[in-house]
């Protein structure tokens, strides 16, 4: 894994990665509505559900993200990161690094 990949998913891991459920707590924003859809920026609805991310996650990372739909979200976050730790590295290098 390169540095950018590591330390991004150090980040996504330990719950500081600037998703919109911690900058908002900072800003005193309610948990209510963070995405457009309405729902709340968390890291499950960052990797598998927000549309802003439909064509990242098909282009870099089809497979990890469409494995089982029959599981719940938890349970597709940790085969994630545990089965395929550089592709979900470098899905959140692309989502949260513009080019």
């Amino acid at each position: 894994m390169y540095n950018n990949e590591r330390s991004i998913m150090c980040q996504f891991r330990s719950g500081v990665l600037p998703l919109r459920i911690e900058t908002g707590r900072f800003n005193g924003e309610a948990l209510n509505r963070f995405c457009n859809t309405g729902a709340i920026e968390d890291e499950k609805h960052f990797l598998f559900e927000c549309s802003l991310y439909n064509n990242l996650r098909t282009t870099h990372s089809a497979d990890i993200f469409n494995h089982d739909n029959s599981g719940t979200l938890d349970d597709k976050l940790v085969f994630a990161m545990t089965n395929h730790p550089r592709m979900s590295a470098k899905f959140l290098v692309h989502a949260c690094i513009p080019t």
